[in-house]
């Protein structure tokens, strides 16, 4: 019982950001960890507007959105396959709490549930008091975003940059598809698996907007050569085609 009440306390901490605070740093404001925490800990929270997100289809629709306070702060938590958008959480970005993390190749949380109307970073490593908690993006852009992470290997850019597909199908219908650099792709699954980063994976997850699984195949091929690439999705495979998200409040 008493486990029980200790867990739900520490979510309360959490949510209400009484773990972290705000320090300048050389890639501008992030979050650091006033405690220690073990490795599946909770360590932040995203906390703000349920709001939904469509693929855009223009540079100049996403232009707009990335000027706007949901494009810098705003943090996609699943893909809503039936309206084709990206559930997302919009944070005040005048207050405290997780969405001020900065990105790393090289992580030490992650985004892992949700919680009530949070969605709770976890540490993936010890995490001491004085830490600078950081996540990965894992963002689709229409124009690159140079990564100044510092990490080692890191991948240069902060996700994947893309152009809108749509291939038409032999019954007259059309399929869209996000068409990514290659050579963005294979550095991703090459700085991912030093890291051992599944978050950074998540954005090759096999869905109908994205990428096709047989182009996902040539993509392993070239970052690992055939033995490697069966290896690597026998151990992670299962985890980018699943739901990145559990619920803690059930």
């Amino acid at each position: 019982m008493a486990g029980a009440w200790q867990e739900a306390n520490k979510y309360k901490r959490v949510i209400n950001h009484q773990l972290i605070e705000i320090h300048e740093t050389e890639k501008g404001r992030g979050i650091f960890s006033t405690v220690d925490h073990s490795k599946g800990a909770p360590v932040a929270a995203f906390v703000g507007q349920h709001i939904a997100i469509p693929i855009f289809r223009t540079k100049e629709e996403a232009d707009a959105f990335e000027r706007s306070k949901d494009g810098e702060y705003a943090v996609t938590y699943a893909w809503d396959r039936e309206k084709s958008v990206y559930r997302a959480i919009s944070p005040d970005p005048e207050k405290i709490g997780g969405h001020i993390a900065n990105h790393s190749c090289n992580p030490n949380a992650r985004i892992m549930e949700s919680y009530r109307e949070a969605l709770i970073l976890r540490a993936t490593r010890p995490i001491h008091t004085g830490d600078e908690i950081t996540i990965d993006y894992h963002w689709q852009r229409p124009a690159p975003i140079p990564c100044l992470c510092g990490s080692n290997p890191c991948t240069g850019n902060i996700g994947l940059t893309y152009t809108i597909v749509d291939a038409p199908a032999a019954d007259g219908t059309i399929s869209t598809y996000l068409n990514f650099d290659r050579a963005q792709v294979i550095r991703l699954l090459q700085v991912a698996e030093a890291h051992h980063n599944i978050d950074a994976l998540r954005v090759l997850r096999v869905r109908d907007q994205w990428i096709a699984k047989e182009q996902l195949f040539r993509f392993f091929q070239d970052a690992f050569g055939g033995g490697r690439r069966d290896a690597w999705l026998t151990q992670n495979f299962h985890q980018l085609a699943r739901n990145p998200l559990s619920s803690a409040d059930d």
